[in-house]
């Protein structure tokens, strides 16, 4: 499944509501859509349904092309998508220096799995949410299926 299927799928019968532009409470940037950050993302910014989809797909594709660039052993359409769903929150450069990465190009693919966990922190803060996605990302990598 592709990263977009995947999250097409989890997204089914979902939808962002009339919800403009909002900033977190952990003093990150704005946010719109499904968490799209960005220049083009201000206190102002609201998008449809459908700008937000086609948002949210574009990022997943930009994603997906920075675990293809950075992993270096083979790897399932599972790990694949958890990991674009890593990128996708953390950005390439996190992904990159991370030790997730290290382990998994080191074939330690149980290793690499403990490592998303580690990833909860916002502005050295345990976010609930984050754990939960970390988790659900780490399921993902491990058994191939996805509970968020």
């Amino acid at each position: 499944m592709t990263q977009s299927g995947l999250w097409s799928a989890y997204l089914a019968d979902r939808s962002i509501g009339d919800r403009a532009a909002y900033a977190s409470l952990d003093a990150s940037p704005w946010t719109c859509g499904w968490g799209s950050t960005g220049n083009d993302v201000t206190r102002n910014t609201t998008w449809t349904q459908a700008q937000a989809d086609a948002r949210l797909v574009s990022q997943l594709l930009l994603a997906g092309a920075a675990v293809d660039r950075h992993v270096t052993v083979d790897i399932t359409s599972a790990q694949k998508a958890a990991l674009a769903d890593f990128v996708f929150n953390e950005g390439e450069g996190h992904f990159a220096s991370s030790t997730l990465l290290h382990r998994l190009n080191a074939s330690d693919f149980a290793g690499a799995a403990s490592e998303f966990v580690r990833w909860n922190l916002a502005n050295g803060k345990v976010l609930d949410g984050l754990s939960k996605r970390r988790a659900a990302d780490q399921q993902l990598f491990t058994v191939g299926s996805w509970n968020p």
